[in-house]
């Protein structure tokens, strides 16, 4: 069975000592992630599997392990975030992340490469390569090898393009 990010999670917390754990929740008490925050009242008595299903629950698989990890860092516990980070890849950024689900599963791609090409993102060679091609997992895989150059910045507008027209395909990536 695949370890997930909720065993991850598990695991890095269950290595903090008493007072670790009890510096760990109230930091993630006192802070907000994605406009979200766990009151400290939930917190107060949870052990690590509970925390664990609280970060799962509040911020999605992807954005509790990222969120752990800041915490992590913030209490001093940096040899535990790196290897929480080390373990699930986080920090990786998403479009990479599903790099294969992402070009097994996007179907609508013209439309995804329009606004690329809109946006100044693919050059017209590159555009026009793509654009051609009748298997949407080709026209994807030839655009991850445009994606290569591009930036945080880029990859951030690659997802919202994504996230406005394929949602549904996003929000089950997210749940992961």
């Amino acid at each position: 069975m695949e370890t997930t990010a909720k065993d991850h999670i598990i695991e890095t917390l269950d290595d903090l000592d008493d007072n670790g754990l009890k510096r760990f929740k109230d930091k993630l008490g006192e802070t907000a992630f994605q406009g979200r925050k766990i009151s400290k009242g939930k917190l107060q008595n949870a052990g690590t599997v509970d925390v664990a299903t609280l970060l799962i629950s509040t911020y999605t698989k992807t954005h509790a392990v990222e969120n752990t990890i800041a915490v992590l860092i913030a209490i001093k516990e940096v040899a535990l975030a790196e290897e929480l980070q080390k373990k699930t890849g986080a920090g990786v950024h998403f479009v990479d992340q599903h790099r294969e689900a992402l070009i097994q599963r996007v179907v609508a791609v013209p439309s995804i490469l329009d606004s690329l090409f809109g946006k100044e993102m693919l050059l017209p060679a590159q555009y026009d390569e793509m654009i051609v091609e009748k298997v949407p997992s080709v026209q994807m895989r030839k655009l991850y090898m445009a994606a290569r150059a591009w930036g945080k910045h880029e990859k951030d507008a690659f997802l919202e393009i994504l996230r406005a027209q394929q949602p549904h395909l996003i929000r089950d990536l997210e749940g992961e």
